[in-house]
């Protein structure tokens, strides 16, 4: 996948938070693109990748030498 082909498909999610919940995340619909860059991170070799219970992703990549 190109750089430009990676950037047109993270912004066809729809990612727009609500403030009227109170929640964080704020809106249930992110949850797709979470959960599509964990798969993402974890395809390009990031075994540790996810999301925690406040919506952040994370993961290792480690350097190399």
């Amino acid at each position: 996948m190109t750089l430009t082909e990676r950037f047109l498909k993270y912004v066809s999610f729809a990612t727009t938070s609500d403030d009227t919940t109170g929640l964080t995340p704020s809106s249930s619909w992110t949850n797709d693109f979470r959960n599509y860059l964990v798969e993402e991170l974890k395809t390009i070799g990031l075994k540790d990748a996810e999301v925690d219970k406040n919506g952040y992703v994370m993961a290792t990549l480690i350097a190399n030498s």
